[in-house]
């Protein structure tokens, strides 16, 4: 859980649309107005995913409600939550390690700092089982 917790996106929600054509417009909408913080991942064909940031949890309940109750005028055959994945958080790992790497030599290269990250070293990291 550290490590989701750490470096993943929270949740990601799924929408299957009923058709191709079918605007994903609406429901980004919806879900925005519960989760101002809601970003779009992914909408291709009849899938729309948006990503949750972890502690949006307890607004949950309101906008689920609200796509159920239009969930017919939405066009959307199905939905569902889950949260992020191992393989998210290895990725995000990844990206921020080589995001750094990046950063350091252009800092090197051009004699001037890094922007203020969070400079993560897994090596250094220490993972304690709190049982």
């Amino acid at each position: 859980m550290f490590l989701k917790s750490r470096f993943g996106v929270g949740y990601t929600v799924t929408f299957d649309k009923k058709e191709n054509s079918t605007p994903s417009n609406p429901i980004t909408e919806i879900v925005k107005k519960h989760i101002p913080e809601a970003k779009l991942s992914s909408d291709v064909s009849k899938e729309l995913q948006m990503q949750l940031p972890q502690d949006t949890a307890p607004k949950f309940k309101g906008m689920f409600e609200e796509i159920d109750e239009k969930l017919s005028s939405l066009e959307v055959r199905s939905y569902g939550v889950s949260m992020t994945t191992l393989e998210e958080v290895f990725l995000n790992v990844s990206n921020i390690t080589v995001g750094d790497n990046k950063k350091g030599a252009e800092a090197a290269r051009t004699g001037k700092e890094a922007d203020d990250l969070d400079l993560f070293d897994l090596s250094k990291e220490k993972i304690t089982n709190k049982t």
